[in-house]
């Protein structure tokens, strides 16, 4: 089954909005000026299927943009942990369906647990816990992930 996104442009607000096939919001973006991701009038809109390309008339011209896949981590709660309360959630968000993966590295880089491999999610937030165990299952000592 496809599933299509739906674009509408805001020229008030100088953004672009994404919602899905349902009409639940996504994501916006852009803000007012004239640098890369940035808007003036936004107000007509093409999107190049086959790669998810959109191209965007403003007021004083146009400009390509890439929001069809994105993803991004909204946040660790709590940031830090130590052995009187071991690991953390990660919140996760997606604004088209996903295959995710999530490795764990410690701050010299080296790659302490593969928590996630290849999950696959629909658009919009989604949490993760990390219980702060390794691949060997030890906990991991304090600190930053």
């Amino acid at each position: 089954m496809i599933m299509w996104s739906i674009y509408i442009t805001d020229e008030v607000n100088d953004q672009v909005h994404k919602f899905d096939h349902d009409l639940k919001y996504i994501i916006s973006v852009g803000r007012t000026g004239t640098s890369e991701g940035e808007f003036i009038a936004p107000r007509g809109i093409t999107v190049w299927r086959k790669y998810g390309q959109i191209f965007l008339a403003e007021k004083e011209g146009g400009q390509y943009l890439w929001i069809a896949a994105d993803g991004f981590v909204v946040g660790c709660f709590p940031d830090k942990f130590s052995h009187i309360r071991p690991g953390t959630t990660l919140a996760i968000y997606t604004t088209q369906d996903a295959k995710i993966y999530i490795t764990i590295y410690n701050q010299l880089g080296e790659k302490v647990r593969d928590l996630i491999e290849g999950l696959r999610l629909q658009p919009g937030e989604f949490l993760v816990v990390w219980n702060g165990l390794d691949n060997n299952n030890m906990l991991v000592p304090p600190g930053d992930y």
